[in-house]
């Protein structure tokens, strides 16, 4: 039996969700990337009861939970010494709740020696039932696509509120560049008002999307994202993420936040004043002739635009090494940024979490 395990593990974002209508019997899906950072890093010991440090009350709570959930399925009376070495911020936004609750299952699974699979892990500790995003970020890492779930009065998962058993079928896993830079932009501490919106009555409420941007989205991500990653073609990767941005049950999140939270608003404001984010262009403010070249509508000092991960806060955008001046705008954010908001600049981890045993 190992003396240690270390499990170094990140967020994800939520691009979109594909198809929130359940017409012919399917829905959700979702496309989003696995962050490299900011990390979270757990320590697991062996121990006769569960011993929790580092870390904040709600992490130690939801870990605690976690933790009982898969030693009970283990049907053992060992404990285990949980070490909490660093987290990244939690209901933001990066999904930390789905990366705690496999990391704890992975780390006490290879601890003691007992073969849990990832999708077992999942249902003990009820993750990936609303997308699988997160679950594929942890296995796999680089750029997601999954296949939603069957949603329908005879199937497990009825509604959209409702959570599936298991995390749905992976349809694509993409290497993501790493001269493609991720920019978060966060909220220093958690926002309790945003916290605390209800997942599932907001998809009741919210659902289901029409057909047409539903088909918007799809093509999109089938016949823009995807080809554009695999040529490396940034400007036009771009283009169609700030479309299925701004669309679908992404639209309503950025609404939601505009209407009921003033913190939306204040930094994209602030940022807009400071000129440091491009101003979004309309749908008809592309170049009319051939000539014109895709770069001319992202300027170098600027962030091209601000989009929305999850039910939020947290903005996220992609920059490009070697033609945005990062340095530039990284020194500038910290200046103009107010004091509530923090930003980093992190990559894609293009592989699964880290895990380490001693």
């Amino acid at each position: 039996m190992p003396k240690k395990v270390i499990i170094t593990n990140a967020g994800r974002l939520h691009f979109n969700s594909l198809k929130m209508n359940a017409e012919g019997g399917r829905g959700c899906g979702g496309i989003g990337v696995a962050l490299d950072g900011p990390a979270m890093k757990i320590v697991f010991s062996p121990a006769k009861k569960i011993i929790i440090s580092g870390g904040d009350d709600y992490l130690k709570n939801k870990i605690k939970g976690f933790a009982e959930n898969i030693l009970k399925y283990l049907n053992t009376d060992q404990g285990v010494n949980i070490k909490i070495l660093n987290y990244f911020p939690h209901q933001v936004g990066l999904g930390s709740g789905t990366q705690l609750g496999l990391s704890i299952g992975q780390g006490i699974s290879v601890l003691y020696n007992k073969k849990i699979s990832p999708r077992k892990i999942a249902e003990i500790t009820r993750r990936g039932g609303v997308s699988g995003i997160g679950y594929y970020s942890f296995l796999k890492g680089g750029l997601i696509v999954d296949g939603g779930y069957r949603i329908g009065k005879d199937e497990v998962k009825k509604t959209f509120a409702d959570h599936n058993l298991t995390p749905p079928p992976l349809t694509g896993q993409y290497k993501f560049p790493n001269e493609w830079k991720i920019i978060l932009l966060t909220p220093k501490k958690t926002l309790p008002k945003i916290s605390s919106i209800d997942e599932g009555k907001f998809f009741v409420k919210n659902t289901p999307i029409p057909l047409e941007e539903v088909g918007t989205i799809c093509t999109n991500v089938l016949m823009g994202m995807i080809p554009a990653l695999q040529e490396k073609n940034y400007f036009k990767f771009m283009d169609y993420l700030s479309l299925i941005s701004n669309i679908g049950t992404k639209k309503i999140e950025l609404e939601l936040n505009k209407e009921n939270f003033n913190h939306f608003n204040n930094a994209l404001n602030y940022l807009l004043a400071n000129k440091l984010v491009r101003k979004k262009a309309s749908k008809y403010d592309w170049p009319l002739k051939n000539f014109n070249r895709l770069e001319d509508k992202y300027p170098k000092d600027k962030i091209p635009f601000l989009a929305l991960s999850s039910l939020g806060p947290t903005f996220y955008s992609i920059l490009l090494e070697g033609y945005h001046d990062l340095d530039f705008i990284m020194n500038n954010l910290k200046r103009s940024l107010p004091a509530d908001w923090t930003a980093c600049l992190t990559t894609v981890r293009n592989k699964a979490a880290k895990i380490e045993i001693s």
